[in-house]
């Protein structure tokens, strides 16, 4: 069964809604402090119509026969020479999400794919994303696809000791 990756327009807003639900309930499970149970699908609807008109900003969806199977949400950011850092033009995904019937048959390899896709045609130089420490799924899934750590974001609340 062949995947088909395609942008994502304003007419997928449901699906998009719908293929972001498993994600985020994972994250709210993961790390509840962070991530909201059940948040309103007519904000989400909201917040994915507002980054679809983004001109960095770009959202895809897989799809396997007629099923959407999966979406990413990347954006494009530049980071400016500093006195410390070197400029740098990449992708980051933001959000990636399998409906969780059709994992393990490479819709997200086929996203990641859509995205390198997207990085070479507009010249940037790597894709960035973050993970979070608890979801081991999602790092084994991301190493197997070739993304490796290049830093750590470290907690610690006030008053933890």
């Amino acid at each position: 069964m062949p995947i088909e990756v395609r942008a994502a327009d304003l007419g997928d807003l449901a699906l998009l809604v719908a293929l972001n639900q498993p994600a985020q309930s994972l994250h709210a499970a993961l790390c509840p402090e962070d991530f909201k149970a059940e948040p309103d699908p007519e904000e989400i609807r909201a917040f994915f119509r507002a980054q679809l008109g983004e001109p960095g900003s770009l959202m895809a969806i897989a799809w396997i026969d007629a099923v959407a199977a999966g979406y990413v949400w990347l954006d494009v950011a530049v980071q400016l020479e500093t006195a410390f850092l070197r400029e740098r033009s990449y992708l980051v995904v933001q959000q990636l999400g399998v409906a969780p019937g059709l994992r393990r048959r490479g819709v997200g390899r086929a996203l990641i794919g859509y995205a390198e896709q997207v990085a070479r045609d507009r010249g940037l130089g790597g894709i960035d994303l973050g993970t979070w420490a608890a979801n081991a799924e999602a790092r084994a899934f991301f190493a197997a696809v070739g993304f490796v750590t290049a830093s750590l974001v470290l907690r610690r609340p006030v008053g933890g000791g």
